[in-house]
């Protein structure tokens, strides 16, 4: 019989050596995953959520509209909210039109914004109509490269924004989803980013 060679001998993995005292023992199961949810009272309100920067042209058209007790003491709600750009771009749209946001105008545009559901970002695109405070069904679907958009349909008329950056979970059951385009139940929808 051939002698192995170095290379093979020195490649060779030695045996373990055996416990002291002769007893085999499995090393210990990894610990369990756990889904760790914080409490409520570590997660953000609404109103401390829509108080932030980004946010402050909602924060003046819910103010117009007398909306902003009902929105910051919402729960168990989807909150769809445009960013400062998109609540601008929707402003300079009404006023090129000769027109201005009053009370009663300001309300049925937020409206269109709230689903009196809650509705995580794992569960969103699931094609399904999520009625809305003010009537319309909210659509979510998937575009071509994997984002979600948003559609509103009511009556033949559309509306498209989509979603930007991570959904923020609040207090009380209530999921903040920002979008780049503010939505509107009408004949017009309103420009969105990629608008000259």
């Amino acid at each position: 019989q051939k002698a192995p060679s170095a290379l093979s001998r020195a490649l060779r993995v030695p045996p373990p050596a055996p416990p002291p005292d002769g007893v085999l023992r499995l090393p210990p199961p990894p610990p369990p995953t756990v889904n760790w949810t914080p409490p409520d009272e570590m997660l953000p309100t609404v109103q401390e959520v829509l108080g932030a920067g980004d946010f402050s042209q909602l924060r003046l058209l819910l103010a117009i509209s007398g909306l902003s007790d009902t929105v910051y003491g919402l729960s168990n709600a989807t909150i769809f909210a445009p960013t400062n750009e998109a609540v601008e771009r929707a402003s300079q749209a009404i006023s090129d039109a000769g027109d201005s946001l009053d009370e009663d105008s300001a309300a049925n545009v937020l409206v269109v914004h709230v689903v009196p559901e809650p509705y995580p970002e794992n569960l969103l695109g699931g094609e399904e109509l999520l009625p809305t405070l003010g009537g319309a069904q909210l659509t979510v679907s998937f575009d071509f490269a994997g984002i979600p958009s948003i559609k509103v349909t009511v009556e033949g008329r559309s509306s498209s924004a989509k979603l930007v950056g991570e959904q923020i979970k609040c207090a009380d059951d209530v999921y903040i989803s920002v979008i780049d385009t503010v939505l509107v139940d009408g004949p017009t929808p309103f420009p969105g980013p990629d608008s000259k």
